[in-house]
């Protein structure tokens, strides 16, 4: 019996050191196969349990259309939680994130990520026809993410808003609440400030087409130069009046 604990005990201590020694590169391994590719660790350096690199945001063609310094170390005392946890310090500590595994899914908190608008047509390719400009900037409250649900709370930001054919600059600056429960997501758009008025709201379920339909309204003194705009994207219900809807 005594040779054959001892190949156990062997293996084990090779198994720990095997863990603890875990190249910072399964990150991004575990990122590409999330995202499909549209996420990357770039320049890994370090282990699982400290470590650091470059979150990047990258087109289906492999182009880096945003990129982050990120950098991580794991929260041992929280194993008495019974809980994985892990601190993301993102742009050498303009923002602190702590990243949670619990069996089944991964919890996310207190998320900030300013992006380019075009970074969107990226995620709906079918928007990158209209030519994105301005700034969005996500927030995510508390997210959990299973293989097959995600659960919370987020905001999207659009400020500066623009469409390139648009012959007024910016149109507005709008937000987008989400509230994600099991496989769906609901979500509705307000107009924070600008010309164009743009309310709405619509869904969308991972694997499908978001659906999505919304009014804008004009004022008076824009109409003469956004209608003729609007009528080639949306369906006129009015004076100054418009519907736009996807599917």
């Amino acid at each position: 019996m005594k040779p054959r604990w001892l190949l156990l005990t062997g293996f084990g201590i090779y198994s720990l050191a095997l863990l603890i020694s875990a190249p910072a590169a399964l990150f991004d391994g575990q990122l590409q196969k999330f995202s499909s590719g549209s996420l990357r660790l770039a320049e890994a350096d370090g282990t699982l349990w400290k470590g650091s690199g470059k979150l990047e945001i990258r087109t289906a063609d492999g182009r880096t259309i945003h990129r982050k310094d990120l950098s991580w170390r794991f929260q041992a005392e929280r194993l008495l939680f019974g809980n994985m946890t892990w601190l993301l310090d993102m742009d050498q500590g303009a923002q602190i994130v702590p990243l949670a595994l619990f069996p089944g899914g991964v919890k996310i908190a207190h998320i900030n990520i300013d992006l380019p608008a075009a970074a969107l047509a990226h995620v709906v390719p079918d928007f990158a026809e209209f030519g994105l400009v301005g700034d969005l900037t996500f927030e995510g409250k508390e997210i959990r993410l299973t293989q097959d649900s995600m659960d919370g709370s987020a905001s999207l930001r659009w400020r500066n808003a623009g469409l390139a054919l648009s012959p007024v600059s910016p149109l507005g600056s709008y937000e987008i609440n989400f509230v994600m429960e099991g496989p769906a997501t609901t979500f509705n758009l307000n107009t924070l400030s600008g010309p164009l008025q743009v309310d709405g709201e619509g869904s969308w379920i991972p694997g499908s087409r978001p659906v999505f339909l919304s009014t804008a309204e004009i004022p008076e003194e824009f109409e003469s130069r956004l209608a003729p705009f609007l009528r080639l994207i949306a369906v006129e219900r009015g004076p100054g009046r418009f519907e736009l809807g996807y599917r």
